[in-house]
């Protein structure tokens, strides 16, 4: 991409070729949307705010109203049109409208709909920009309901380079949102396959014919240490990190959040460890959480809220096989169960200990850790993807909306390629 020059304007760097202009020139005035409640059937559906999720209308859960014949034409949604969220937590989210059904807009959304000098759909990548935040965020202040209204749009200052160069702009930031959302469809779908998977693995069937023991015959239970009276985290990464219940889920450790011990506070609870060959289960607050740690936390400290499970005999157990079997709906019905019903749910070290778990040959037990390791391993590796191209899409957002690149001289014929082939390893 080349760097052209730029120009300063009241929301910052635009192109210096490009006009800056009130909402109101390139777009229709702003309207309201229809007071209606919200039905199983009607004439029409009627979207909401919460049918609207910043990037696409989540059609499959729009429910349906009775519009008033005379007042569809005034409220039906077309290709192009740009939906607003007035009011709540998502005040100034806003969505494009892509080829809808007969559909109408709520009350709590406002409609733009662009005029010929625009492109909606570079419009609507500039309604996601810093410059666009900026405004509304400034706006929201002289709002007692901390809102969004049609004068407020109508106001907004909007870079508009040449129409050509729009729809340049529209097309390579589109195609990462494709992108983005294969990944995030083929996130789903894997996390879907897991379950099904550990659905038939830890199933009744697929585990009856094999001998059951008690979790306490072959493991120890072992709870975590809160710092010591007095002490608090280190200000800055050292070699002791502490995890908290906060940063378990199931199969994994959150290391983005993790908390550090002074050399002096790790020597006070020195015992109070995980290694990385244990399972750990979150016993307090989200209880059943259960996973192993990574290699670089192995000999972490382990909060209180938490236990560790200590497998004493390896050629009985593998323990990847038993954290999912812990994970599984049979594991997590049992730890549920035995939760004390309390202002502050616990579950007892002495009950972990009590649940029955099917033993199968080692193999076996490796080749169903295997076969969820698998699964696993895509999802962290989509996710990864995602995070990538949602991390690439605010950059060239940034980037070509204040004019530090240019696309016009650039060949964007590969473009459609990045949408079908950016899913990750195969």
């Amino acid at each position: 991409m080349t760097a052209l020059r730029q120009k300063t304007s009241p929301i910052g760097p635009i192109g210096d070729d490009w006009a800056l202009v009130e909402l109101d020139k390139v777009a229709e005035p702003p309207q309201y949307g229809l007071t209606a409640s919200a039905e199983k059937t009607g004439n029409a559906q009627l979207v909401r705010i919460t049918d609207i999720d910043g990037r696409n209308v989540n059609w499959a859960s729009v429910p349906y109203c009775n519009c008033p014949t005379e007042d569809l034409p005034k409220y039906r949604l077309e290709s192009g049109d740009i939906l607003f969220a007035r009011i709540g937590a998502t005040t100034g989210k806003s969505t494009l409208v892509v080829d809808p059904p007969n559909a109408v807009f709520a009350s709590y959304l406002i409609r733009v709909r662009a005029k010929q000098e625009v492109d909606p759909e570079f419009l609507s990548h500039f309604f996601q920009s810093q410059a666009y935040w900026l405004q509304i965020d400034g706006s929201k202040h002289t709002n007692l309901k901390k809102g969004v209204n049609g004068s407020v749009l109508r106001r907004l200052l909007v870079p508009t380079p040449p129409l050509a160069e729009q729809r340049q702009i529209t097309r390579l930031l589109s195609a990462v949102q494709r992108a983005v959302e294969r990944q995030k469809r083929l996130i789903t779908l894997t996390v879907e396959l897991k379950k099904a998977l550990m659905l038939r693995l830890f199933s009744n069937q697929a585990l009856s014919s094999h001998p059951v023991r008690r979790l306490g015959t072959f493991c120890d239970i072992r709870g975590g240490k809160r710092l010591p009276k007095g002490e608090s985290f280190a200000t800055e990464k050292t070699d002791h990190p502490y995890i908290r219940v906060t940063d378990l889920a199931n199969h994994a450790v959150d290391i983005e959040g993790l908390k550090y011990l002074r050399p002096e506070t790790r020597r006070a609870i020195s015992r109070y460890i995980i290694t990385k060959h244990d399972v750990y289960i979150s016993i307090a607050g989200t209880t059943g959480a259960v996973g192993m740690v990574p290699e670089q936390l192995d000999g972490a400290n382990l909060t209180e809220n938490a236990a560790r499970i200590v497998i004493n005999d390896t050629t009985l157990i593998e323990p990847r096989y038993l954290m999912f079997f812990l994970a599984s709906h049979e594991g997590q019905h049992y730890l549920k169960s035995q939760t004390m019903k309390n202002a502050q749910p616990k579950l007892a070290l002495t009950r972990i200990k009590s649940l029955e778990v099917p033993v199968p040959p080692l193999e076996k037990q490796r080749n169903i850790a295997k076969c969820l390791d698998t699964v696993i391993a895509r999802e962290d590796a989509a996710f990864r993807t995602k995070q990538q191209l949602d991390m690439l899409f605010r950059t060239l957002l940034h980037e070509l909306m204040t004019a530090q690149v240019r696309v016009h001289i650039l060949d964007l014929s590969a473009l459609d390629e990045l949408a079908t082939t950016a899913v990750g390893p195969s």
